[in-house]
């Protein structure tokens, strides 16, 4: 059942005493067989899925490289910087198969020494603090970098980047983190005055994560509730605009009275 097993087949014929004589010339490629990982007790399988070649399929030597690269990558995201992904070759020339031996040397995982931080918010150097002391991971920064933007958000910065960079020390498998937080325009909505709508229905219905800069105008935004509230049947309502110094805005909503149809005539 190997996929394409031979990559070239010739045939010859020849003029025989009896008849035609048939030759066929087969030259078959070597087929990947199975992958086999040492050094890795616990996860293994994330190695094995950056394999890309699978059992039966020709062995391409290109696929090969971009796998081991990819355990690499892997292996440093992990922690394990001072890791090396090892790989060996096992010939059967009676079927023309090959078995990937890979060898996962992780070596001592980095924890992360310090982080400093260039936003004044408090709130912001402890959700950095906690990273401290506990293993790097790619993983683990990027949830710390995103928790970062959604308190931002939630600030009123609708732009929000935040570079993270690594300084390695290698004797002492250390990492310094330094976190710059950039912001941008800041764009609070704050409510006043709402009973039928909580804040965070509000928020919804602006969808104020998900808009562009150029879109948070609080004067489209007060139609766009001024919409909802219509469709509850409260016509008489309307929003006093409050923009503040700062940048942030406060929609001030007089509800007023459901209208209610008396009579059809």
């Amino acid at each position: 059942h190997w996929k394409r097993r031979f990559d070239v087949i010739e045939i010859s014929a020849s003029d025989g005493d009896i008849g035609k004589q048939i030759y066929f010339k087969l030259r078959s490629s070597w087929v990947f067989k199975k992958l086999v990982l040492r050094g890795v007790w616990f996860g293994g399988h994330r190695y094995a899925q950056s394999y890309l070649q699978q059992p039966g399929d020709l062995f391409d030597g290109k696929v090969h490289d971009e796998s081991i690269d990819a355990m690499n990558k892997l292996l440093k995201n992990q922690g394990y910087l001072n890791g090396a992904i090892c790989d060996e070759f096992v010939y059967d020339n009676l079927d023309k198969s090959l078995i990937v031996q890979v060898n996962v040397e992780r070596g001592k995982r980095f924890r992360i020494n310090s982080v400093s931080c260039t936003a004044s918010d408090n709130m912001v150097g402890r959700i950095c603090e906690s990273l401290i002391g506990s293993y790097y991971s790619r993983d683990r920064v990027e949830k710390v970098v995103e928790k970062i933007r959604n308190y931002m958000r939630a600030e009123g910065f609708s732009s929000c980047d935040v570079v993270v960079s690594k300084k390695i020390d290698k004797s002492k498998a250390i990492i310094n983190l330094s976190v710059d937080v950039i912001l941008k325009r800041r764009a609070r909505i704050l409510f006043s005055g709402n009973k039928v709508f909580t804040n965070e229905k509000l928020r919804e219905f602006i969808g104020i994560e998900e808009q562009p800069e150029w879109l948070l105008s609080s004067e489209i935004n007060a139609n766009i509730l001024l919409r909802e509230y219509y469709k509850k049947g409260y016509w008489q309502a309307y929003i006093h605009i409050d923009k503040k110094k700062d940048g942030s805005c406060s929609l001030i909503i007089n509800e007023g009275q459901p209208s209610s149809v008396r009579a059809i005539e």
